[in-house]
């Protein structure tokens, strides 16, 4: 897992299955922080259903209201 852009106020991430099984349903944190606004720091847990094979990988976007200096994504599957 990994950001791939980051400009402020839009981002794209990859999740790539690194397991030997199929990889059905990932939760995606992000932590955003230095942001304009009323939360300087905000975090926002996303869930996808997905079936990727191993070795497959998806890119998925995300989109945030105030322009915020940096990002960083965390993932648990399932």
């Amino acid at each position: 897992m990994r950001l791939v852009r980051f400009d402020g106020m839009r981002g794209v991430f990859r999740v790539r299955n690194r397991s030997s099984g199929l990889l059905k349903r990932v939760a995606v944190g992000l932590r955003i922080f230095g942001c304009d606004g009323p939360r300087p720091t905000r975090t926002e847990v996303k869930v996808f259903d997905l079936h990727l094979r191993p070795g497959q990988g998806q890119s998925f976007s995300f989109q945030i209201e105030h322009r915020c200096r940096r990002a960083a994504v965390a993932v648990v599957a399932q």
